[in-house]
């Protein structure tokens, strides 16, 4: 590893939280939770749903708005994102022998191929309307390939989450919601730009939109909410990760509010109000069939009045596993395995239609299916409760450190808080025997490489000199592998600069022609004095800007590029602002 005083780096792997102070705005701390019994019983959610409804539905809601697009097709992109979770054909599946909707919709497994292909499944789609549902869809894997990098194909993240480290929460982690967000805007911006509907550059704008999430504070103070810990020891998502969830949409909205209302053609309505239901609309609930495609009657155009109305009133199904019994043997009618008490409300405004309750059970060693059941879900009226007593019969002894997986599907919809998990006995803390699969694609032949996707582009942005680097591993993946960008003025000598931008410089996922995930990151600077004596004291031809690729396990990569002379004299005019004019005379 180079010297890295006093290079400008481009690097993803400082943990330090950017601090801000935020602008009149109350930080929440959540109370550790309480929780314990002389059995470990631990109920969450979510064996893999992705970053939760404030990423996926109400932040993809602001950046979209924050690229060309307006209120109603901000609908449409954020709907066809959180539809993958509300859809039962495309809900990340609980058993974990089904893999099919978490490599294909969820990211698990970490598929370039299926990133690929789901880009190019909405950049091919000619109407306008399918195409932004289409990239919504695109942006639930997007994201998820953040949250669940490095988790398994089987049970996902479901460990993690009991023990407090969700990364679906947006207080995870601070580069990884920086990533996400980065490459959401990135093909946001792609897309715009494919629609002809951009004035300036599309890599420009996307460092003026980072530049703004930043100085804003949005980043920090949605990160500084949240926490990692709020589907720990609860049934669902309840009390404190509802009250998260309020708060970040709630910041997000203050958001469009200061930045995009007052815009001509962003048609933001004129009572939008944050904190209160003239807010950030309902979903769509845009229903999918199992490969992704939009289910319509007529054409979406006119669908989404009914969907729009549906969202509005609908039966929401929450289901809680309230008691569990391991029988080590059968007496009588009783067989050996496991009793369950399980209570389901009905917590919407209207009545629900007849369902059933799916039930697994999970060996926690080697996360084999040891049993499963379904019970009828009848009708429920708005409000009504009904208490379920199932027994589960065992093969043999039963199992004592299980995970236990009960959902509700009522409908063509799933709601997102009728799925309850227990882990018994040792199971939280046991690894699993199996081997975790976590990348599918096939390792690279030989040592894995470092290259450069396209030469870098600068821009200067309020004063910033920005390089823009692309780049990717030879293995894929290339996000999470790659470190940092060491970059250096190259004239008679080589000269460094310091990295001075509220950005910090972060790999973004970027999709490529021969399907490989590559990476993009952009980093700015403030010309100072010490790069006006550099770039003064040489002929603007001379100058070239030399990039060192850096990633754990993996050779350096060093390439030498030319310097537009333009940007070169665009940095001097910039940096001799900074130096007296007795010092300049001295230098020219």
């Amino acid at each position: 590893m180079r010297e890295q005083e006093p290079s400008f780096e481009m690097n993803d792997t400082d943990k330090t939280r950017p601090r801000f102070r935020p602008r009149s705005r109350k930080h929440y701390r959540l109370g550790p939770l309480l929780y314990g019994t002389f059995v470990l019983l631990t109920l969450l959610p979510g064996l893999s749903a992705g970053y939760a409804m404030d990423s996926h539905y109400y932040l993809r809601f602001g950046l979209s708005l924050a690229t060309c697009f307006n209120w109603e097709e901000a609908h449409l992109i954020s709907s066809g994102d959180w539809a993958m979770d509300e859809n039962e054909t495309t809900h990340a599946e609980m058993n974990p022998v089904q893999r099919r909707n978490k490599i294909d919709w969820h990211a698990f497994g970490h598929s370039d191929r299926r990133f690929r292909e789901l880009w190019l499944r909405s950049v091919s789609e000619p109407n306008l309307e399918r195409r932004l549902i289409k990239l919504g869809q695109f942006m639930h894997f997007l994201e998820d390939w953040e949250a669940h990098a490095g988790y398994g194909v089987r049970m996902g993240h479901a460990r993690d989450t009991y023990r407090g480290r969700d990364p679906d929460s947006l207080g995870n982690s601070i580069p990884k919601n920086h990533r996400m967000v980065q490459s959401a805007l990135d093909h946001l911006l792609a897309t715009c730009d494919d629609l002809g509907r951009l004035s300036v550059d599309r890599d420009m704008r996307l460092i003026e939109i980072m530049t703004i999430l930043y100085t804003d504070g949005l980043m920090d103070e949605l990160f500084e909410a949240s926490d990692p810990r709020w589907k720990r020891g609860k049934t669902g998502c309840r009390n404190e990760c509802i009250a998260i969830k309020a708060i970040n949409k709630e910041r997000i909205e203050q958001f469009i509010v200061d930045f995009f209302k007052p815009l001509p053609g962003k048609n933001v309505p004129p009572d939008f109000e944050p904190g209160t239901e003239l807010g950030i609309p309902e979903s769509l609930a845009i229903p999918f069939s199992q490969d992704g495609e939009v289910i319509v009657s007529r054409s979406i155009r006119q669908d989404m009045r009914e969907w729009a109305s549906a969202s509005d009133r609908s039966p929401d199904m929450v289901l809680s596993l309230e008691d569990v019994q391991v029988n080590y043997r059968s007496s009588g009618r009783l067989r050996a395995g496991w009793r369950l008490l399980i209570r389901t409300t009905n917590q919407g405004e209207i009545e629900s239609a007849e369902g059933r309750i799916e039930i697994v059970v999970i060996d926690s060693d080697d996360e084999t299916v040891l049993a499963q059941t379904n019970e009828p879900l009848p009708v429920l009226q708005p409000g009504e409760s009904r208490e379920f007593r199932v027994s589960i019969a065992a093969a043999g002894r039963p199992e004592p450190d299980v995970i236990i997986v009960a959902f509700a599907r009522v409908g063509d919809l799933t709601a997102m808080n009728d799925e309850d998990w227990l882990m018994l006995g040792d199971a939280e803390a046991e690894a699993p025997d199996v081997s975790l699969i976590t990348d599918l694609d096939p390792p690279p032949d030989g040592a894995e490489t470092l290259h450069f996707l396209d030469p870098p582009r600068t821009f200067i942005v309020d004063d910033f000199a920005c390089t823009v680097v692309t780049a990717y591993t030879s293995g894929g993946d290339s996000p999470q592998k790659l470190d940092q960008a060491v970059v250096e003025l190259v004239g008679g000598t080589v000269g460094a600069y310091y990295f001075q931008h509220v950005v910090p410089a972060r790999w973004g996922a970027l999709s490529t022609q021969d399907g490989l995930v590559a990476a993009k990151n952009f980093g700015c600077f403030l010309p100072g004095p010490e790069t006006y004596e550099l770039l003064a004291a040489q002929d603007p031809q001379s100058l070239s800007l030399s990039i060192t690729l850096e990633a754990e396990g993996i050779d350096p990569y060093t390439e030498v590029f030319p310097l537009d002379p333009e940007f070169v004299q665009a940095m001097v005019e910039i940096a001799s602002t900074f130096v007296q004019p007795s010092d300049a005379e001295l230098i020219n």
